[in-house]
């Protein structure tokens, strides 16, 4: 009987790391209902891999939110998503860039659409690394780090 537990413990335990391993999150920044895609706007890592060292560009925090997947890790999985699902609106994106032992952390801010696509770039230059967004569909970038956020439309007014 307890060889029988075992073996279908054994079953279960390799079906969920198959699929656990195989599967690639997307982060929902957003509580409720699944929405449209054009409801939403999707956000992805555009870092592309050079030679054979590890390269990597994941979203760690949206608004203030971690992306951590406990589960993930536990599994040997990216412990943070390289792309998210987000409401139309300003959001700022925690990013961990890493490649071979080096690793460099960001935030930027970026105003989403309804039914647009956004890509996370990196870039090493020198010593350092530098990160943008850029709208999917133009190649425009879009968004920039804290602090450089235009004010809000209503703000915007000129008085006549």
């Amino acid at each position: 009987m307890f060889f029988k537990a075992l073996i279908k413990l054994c079953v279960v335990t390799s079906i969920l790391l198959i699929s656990g391993c195989a599967t690639v999150s997307t982060f929902k920044a957003y509580e409720g209902e699944e929405k449209s895609n054009d409801q939403v706007a999707r956000i992805t890592s555009n870092v592309k891999r050079e030679g054979f060292a590890y390269q990597r560009l994941s979203i760690t925090k949206i608004d203030e939110i971690s992306t951590f997947d406990f589960a993930a890790s536990l599994l040997s999985s990216p412990a943070y998503p390289t792309s998210a699902i987000v409401l139309p609106g300003r959001h700022y994106i925690g990013l961990k860039y890493e490649h071979g032992l080096m690793f460099s952390d960001s935030v930027l801010w970026f105003d989403a659409e309804a039914g647009a696509s956004y890509l996370l770039n990196a870039n090493v230059d020198g010593y350092g690394v530098k990160f943008w967004i850029t709208d999917a569909s133009t190649g425009r970038a879009v968004g920039g780090i804290p602090g450089g956020e235009p004010k809000k439309e209503k703000d915007n007014k000129l008085d006549d």
